[in-house]
């Protein structure tokens, strides 16, 4: 999300204790001129552990998936050989 976004979205303020550690590290990043504040640092972090939760969410549906319904040996053999076929077709 951009600062844009945000002028135009209804938002919340909230606090959050960091230690002096956290915070300086937090400071030296805003320094470095990486995030434009600590809020904008804050945001991204917080956007970054949101879109992992929902990667968790969606891994764990998967895996449900192929647990209720196993792949058939056809579609495992032909997956390896795609991916061998994948790996040798590499330019490395």
């Amino acid at each position: 999300m951009h600062v844009g976004m945000l002028q135009n979205m209804p938002s919340e303020q909230i606090a959050v204790r960091l230690d002096s550690e956290m915070l300086a590290r937090l400071d030296g990043l805003v320094g470095r001129g990486e995030f434009d504040s600590r809020a904008a640092a804050v945001r991204r972090g917080l956007e970054i552990v949101l879109r992992l939760a929902k990667e968790r969410r969606i891994d764990a549906a998967m895996v449900a998936g192929y647990t209720r319904i196993p792949p058939t040996v056809w579609e495992d053999t032909h997956a390896l050989v795609a991916t061998i076929d994948s790996i040798e077709d590499e330019q490395w």
